[in-house]
């Protein structure tokens, strides 16, 4: 199989899949290497709300311009949630009406990592928007970068080298 490929027919750059991935996976290590980190033995997962809890009163969405414009990309043309419908995988947008701000934005970018990762954004063929998931993918990696500098702990967590 040639993935360069199957990459010009998804409209998505390779590096930017891999930024974002790396990225992502190191966030939650960090989260979960730090105090949020939730499970027992059988398991463990980042504690992504509460984190966004502690650090919503913190976050100024309007600190860059960039920053700024991802936050408002991201509010207005927010990641859908893949379901079933009658058999076949559809779309549906998800309301987050009195959530916080910085909860609502990392509920996105895991949806946004979500649906890159299952495989359900591309089934129907050519997408509608093709530049869409480049700018999905851009305006969470900004605001992850922002949530990285929010927590001391998280931040010295997600640089230290250590296995």
């Amino acid at each position: 199989m040639n993935y360069d490929e199957l990459y010009d027919q998804l409209h998505i750059e390779k590096r930017l899949v891999t930024d974002f991935s790396i990225l992502f996976a190191r966030f939650e290590y960090a989260l979960k290497k730090s105090r949020y980190a939730e499970g027992d033995e059988n398991g463990i997962k980042a504690n992504w709300d509460d984190f966004a809890q502690d650090h919503d009163s913190t976050f100024k969405d309007d600190k860059t311009e960039e920053l700024r414009s991802s936050v408002q990309y991201l509010c207005k043309q927010p990641p859908k949630k893949q379901i079933l419908r009658n058999g076949v995988l559809d779309w549906k947008p998800v309301s987050l009406n009195n959530v916080p701000l910085l909860q609502q934005l990392v509920m996105k970018v895991r949806r946004t990592r979500n649906n890159l990762f299952h495989g359900g954004k591309f089934d129907h063929g050519l997408l509608e928007e093709p530049g869409r998931d480049s700018d999905l993918l851009l305006s969470c990696m900004i605001i992850l970068e922002e949530c990285l500098s929010l927590d001391e702990g998280v931040q010295q967590a997600f640089w230290k080298n250590e296995l």
